[in-house]
């Protein structure tokens, strides 16, 4: 049962996703993060069916832990990007927003050099969304795809002529109004979530902090290797004639 949770007071505003996380109180004992990205999406067994349903569930769950992975241990391994298929209102930016927290979300012009980014903002980045994600060439997909698997990003500093590597923390998240981006991609990385209802972006504010609080104590005694690239639930990748 999802029961609401009481926001947490922070003294002083987290200036990194890690401040963040070390600031989080204790986690409450509700389970949430097995099934917060159904609910919000008010998908259910009867909706979706429950191969769906299993790998809504999945995605939801590695989207979270990949997030505090990423900002407890910069450069750890997440292969994946989700993606928010659907029709313009339905939320699907701002729920990116509301799970990230607008101090650690961007949507700037997409830049996979990220030689325009500070290093402070680089490292303050949690989610990096990349909207219209149909719109995108397909010479494009390609780079955005190698991009997903990168470890590590570069800068160029102010006044230097050195290149500055930094471990990634961020996850990439797509949005896009179509399933074209899928057309002859036959592709692991992405993970689709085609949104059919308006997003409960409320839901997610009003229980960020202990979704974020269970994974991270979930990390803490178990290993973090996800692996969704033959789930029954995926949504298909169609190699000529478009998604399936």
């Amino acid at each position: 049962m999802l029961t609401a949770a009481q926001p947490s007071a922070h003294v002083c505003t987290p200036k990194t996703p890690k401040e963040y996380l070390d600031s989080l109180p204790a986690w409450d004992g509700v389970k949430r993060l097995d099934t917060w990205l159904p609910h919000v999406m008010d998908e259910t067994p009867a909706t979706a069916g429950m191969h769906r349903m299993e790998y809504l569930a999945l995605v939801g769950r590695y989207w979270v832990l990949g997030m505090v992975n990423r900002a407890t241990n910069p450069g750890c391994k997440f292969d994946y990007c989700p993606v928010l298929e659907g029709g313009q209102g339905f939320g699907k930016s701002t729920l990116i927003q509301a799970l990230t927290g607008p101090n650690f979300f961007s949507d700037a012009g997409l830049d996979m050099s990220w030689g325009d980014v500070s290093q402070e903002d680089l490292e303050k980045f949690w989610t990096y969304e990349i909207t219209e994600l149909s719109a995108y060439a397909r010479e494009d997909l390609q780079l955005i795809k190698t991009s997903i698997a990168a470890l590590s990003d570069y800068t160029y500093p102010p006044y230097s002529q050195e290149v500055k590597h930094t471990p990634r923390q961020f996850l990439l998240v797509g949005t896009t109004n179509e399933d074209s981006y899928r057309r002859g991609l036959a592709y692991r990385r992405w993970l689709p979530l085609p949104v059919r209802h308006r997003l409960n972006v409320q839901w997610v504010k009003d229980h960020r902090d202990q979704l974020f609080a269970e994974a991270r104590l979930r990390l803490h005694i178990a290993d973090f290797t996800p692996d969704l690239s033959a789930h029954p639930g995926k949504p298909r990748f169609g190699r000529r004639g478009g998604a399936a």
